[in-house]
């Protein structure tokens, strides 16, 4: 394979970030294009569409919809599969939460509510052709920020751009609004309102939707926020998320809009009637793909061979596949990262730079695989006793270990951590990681 041939392959696949279909975005449309698989998600039908379908049939505003999946299983795409649906007779924007809020820090509802105003503004600021750093409602902005915090602290001479990075990164501004706002938590709210429902009058009026199209925003990636706290201390940034949608669901349902929350994927286990609290049928989510038979260990080689080689060889090339990865490698590859989408392509990459490495070295070897796979797994070994019996017993009965509600934050820390995988293709059930099953015995579960 010539050297300059490959470059781009693997600048192509070195950030598996979601696809859009929004065709306003020419580039964004023509990658959609060229690489979404559809269907891949058959046994849990279109969850985007049936979203679209419970949203545009809704009566007024104010309403809250949950949805959520396992980091890699596809779901931001569906989430801009969701907007691309309720369009172009409605209004739909997509806000990616990591951008405003650090997941690695406790999240409050001001951070939140502040994070969400300012992804409206910044989105709606540009369609109406005003300046988001000037006017009126930069002057409201700096007001809210000035309230208790230091002035040339987060620098409110500059721009949205600076209020963004201050309200992400930096903890004594968002301590000291925590204390200035939750304080007068109700004018907070009120204020915002009044701005949500203003933005949705001037879209409408911009756009010339009809007086019942809906205004839709869609929070993505709060999936992302806690599992990652170490093996015996508590989930601070999870538990905070848990406690701010159980107490503040009224908050969260803004005038004007339906906004779609994605939230970690067990949060409707710890909290059942929390799509009732937002007056949402159900909560929607998606799992990783079925590499796997419903609670089984035996390969589903439809999955495999119709729907994730495929997506594999649309993201490499059909032209170059062949010639860099031949199919028993690429079905091993597949195999060995358990249907999480997102580890499916860093996997290839990480593959082809190790037949790169390899004195260029095409089609990659299964040696070249064991290499990558014994880099992938070595931060995880060895396996603390603990945990060894909490995936032995997922792998010998494909369910979790639960015996008092506190078990639930170990089964969220090897989500997010991907010492298991969640499934839906039949039952709800989970897998220990392929890349860990021949760490895990079965004989370590205790009884």
């Amino acid at each position: 394979m010539n050297f300059d041939t490959i470059i781009p392959i693997l600048q192509r696949l070195q950030d598996p970030g979601p696809l859009d279909p929004n065709p306003a975005d020419d580039a964004a449309a023509k990658d959609f294009k060229a690489f979404y698989i559809k269907h891949l998600h058959i046994n849990q039908g279109d969850v985007a569409k049936k979203l679209a379908l419970e949203i545009k049939t809704s009566s007024g505003t104010r309403h809250g919809y949950l949805f959520t999946g396992t980091i890699g299983s596809g779901k931001s795409t569906e989430l801009r599969r969701l907007a691309q649906h309720l369009r172009p007779n409605n209004y739909a924007i997509v806000i990616n939460a990591q951008e405003f809020l650090n997941p690695q820090m406790p999240i409050s509802i001001v951070d939140l509510l502040l994070a969400m105003a300012m992804g409206v503004w910044e989105a709606t600021a540009s369609e109406l052709g005003v300046d988001p750093s000037s006017g009126d409602r930069w002057n409201w902005w700096k007001s809210v920020f000035s309230a208790g915090v230091d002035v040339k602290e987060v620098e409110l001479a500059g721009s949205v751009a600076k209020l963004k990075m201050s309200l992400h990164s930096n903890p004594n501004v968002r301590e000291r609004l925590r204390q200035f706002h939750e304080a007068r938590l109700d004018s907070l709210v009120s204020e915002i309102n009044e701005f949500m429902a203003d933005a949705a009058f001037k879209i409408k009026a911009k756009r010339e939707l009809e007086s019942t199209a809906k205004m839709v925003l869609i929070v993505d990636s709060l999936e992302h926020f806690g599992g990652q706290a170490a093996a015996g201390q508590a989930d601070e940034v999870f538990t905070s998320l848990q406690r701010m949608f159980n107490t503040f669901a009224s908050y969260l349902r803004l005038d004007g809009w339906s906004v779609v929350y994605s939230v970690p994927p067990l949060l409707h286990k710890l909290a059942p009637g929390i799509a009732n609290a937002f007056g949402a049928t159900s909560t929607y989510f998606l799992t990783s793909a079925h590499v796997y038979l419903d609670r089984s260990d035996t390969f589903d080689s439809a999955t495999i061979t119709d729907k994730l080689m495929p997506l594999v060889c649309k993201r490499v090339g059909e032209e170059n596949i062949k010639q860099l990865i031949a199919d028993p490698e690429l079905r091993d590859i597949i195999e060995m990262t358990g249907g999480d989408l997102r580890d499916l392509i860093r996997t290839v990459r990480a593959v082809l730079l190790a037949g790169l490495g390899d004195n260029n070295h095409f089609p990659v070897t299964p040696a070249h695989l064991k290499q990558v796979y014994n880099d992938l797994r070595r931060p995880y070994l060895p396996l603390p006793a603990n945990t060894l019996v909490r995936l032995a017993h997922v792998a010998k009965t494909y369910s979790v270990a639960l015996q008092d509600p506190a078990d639930w934050n170990h089964v969220i820390s090897d989500l997010a951590q991907k010492r298991i995988l969640l499934y839906l293709n039949g039952t709800e059930w989970y897998g220990v990681h392929p890349l860990l099953r021949d760490s895990v015995s079965p004989a370590a579960v205790t009884h």
